[in-house]
């Protein structure tokens, strides 16, 4: 899947989207507060709303056009909400056909090779030009028909996201059962189904089931940290209260010259970061969506330089999407991928760094320069 093109708006709040153009590589730069995580947020709820899960979007509403491209076929989505208005004494479970407080006012899909899709407003829903009984009417077509050319969009959505948007510094998970699960997973491929699961999972079904990819994964990780000889993921079960059996899932980590492992709750929190990041990268199949929200979290310089490098040899065949504040990691991506995150009230724009005048001079150096001494970066107020 390839994202290509965005415009949202979230009726609560009243902020604004406005078209965000999006290439294979995407770095939001701006002032803090002028809204590069909200960009991330909003493309996922567009995605929650396309994989059918049950997570809320605003109640009083949402309204986007997203296109992408995903195995060669174009796509436009244009989605509407609102609030929706209750009866005096009705409560939002009163009617089985609307399950919130929004419902959808409209709703288009349009693929390249088949046409129009879906066409729906809030007297009736076409599908493929035919009148379809009244569904739910606060729910999205994509969580709603199970026809194949939608629920193959809907796996889509599902297995081709990945999104590190906290500090995603845990190295450890409890009450997970994945030993079966590895022998089930023998390609890289097979992994794409696999994107919401925590990383230290994916890396304990790597270690279980490739010997030589979790290799690879422990390599990359001692490349950038020479003092770890080795890394490997523990599955331990306790007894719990009630004799429940909780399992647990930790990396640990062993240090040249130092007789123990360190364990989870020992690991620096930088160290933790490019573990997690690693592995996702590593697994993540042809055509994944990566959202990273302030990649520099955690990471010293020691480990920007290398994460940044992998994360651009994965450019060609991975779409990415991340924010960062940090000088190290603007000024070493190059600039045909800078985007600029400007705000004016409520409304945020977002500029390539190709069409700022004040940023084509011959030095990506001096360009950089201009990049954080300007007033639209330092204030990000139009």
């Amino acid at each position: 899947m390839r994202l290509k093109s965005l415009t949202f708006e979230d009726k609560r709040t009243g902020w604004r989207l406005e078209n965000l153009r999006l290439d294979r590589f995407n770095l939001l730069v701006g002032a803090s507060g002028v809204g590069k995580t909200r960009i991330l947020r909003a493309i996922q709820t567009v995605r929650n709303l396309g994989r059918g899960v049950d997570e809320p979007y605003p109640k009083q509403g949402v309204r986007f056009d997203v296109r992408f491209e995903h195995e060669e076929r174009d796509y436009a989505w244009q989605f509407d909400s609102a609030a929706r208005d209750l009866a005096p004494g009705e409560d939002e479970e009163g009617d089985p056909l609307e399950d919130s407080s929004s419902v959808v006012l409209s709703e288009r899909l349009h693929i390249s090779d088949e046409g129009l899709l879906v066409e729906r407003n809030q007297d009736r829903f076409l599908f493929r030009s035919t009148e379809l009984p009244t569904l739910n009417r606060s729910s999205s077509a994509l969580q709603l028909l199970d026809e194949p050319s939608i629920h193959h969009l809907r796996q889509a959505f599902a297995e081709y996201f990945s999104s590190a948007m906290g500090a995603q510094g845990s190295t450890e998970i409890v009450n997970t059962t994945p030993g079966p699960v590895a022998k089930g997973f023998p390609t890289l491929e097979s992994f794409r189904g696999l994107t919401g699961l925590h990383p230290v999972v994916k890396a304990f079904i790597l270690q279980e089931g490739s010997a030589e990819r979790f290799e690879r994964f422990k390599q990359l990780f001692i490349d950038i940290f020479p003092t770890v000889e080795d890394v490997r993921v523990d599955r331990r079960a306790t007894m719990g209260l009630g004799r429940r059996i909780r399992e647990y899932l930790s990396f640990k980590l062993k240090e040249r010259g130092v007789p123990t492992w360190i364990e989870a709750r020992d690991i620096s929190s930088g160290m933790a970061r490019t573990l997690n990041h690693l592995v996702d990268l590593m697994l993540a199949p042809a055509g994944t969506v990566f959202l990273i929200d302030e990649f520099e979290n955690s990471l010293g310089v020691n480990c920007m330089g290398p994460l940044t490098d992998f994360i651009l040899s994965r450019a060609d065949d991975l779409q990415f999407i991340i924010t960062s504040h940090h000088p190290y990691i603007i000024n070493n991506i190059p600039k045909s991928y800078w985007k600029l995150v400007r705000r004016k009230g409520s409304t945020v724009r977002v500029t390539p760094a190709s069409e700022i005048p004040a940023l084509q001079g011959p030095s990506a150096q001096d360009d950089f320069i201009r990049l954080i001494n300007s007033p639209e970066f330092e204030e990000g107020m139009e």
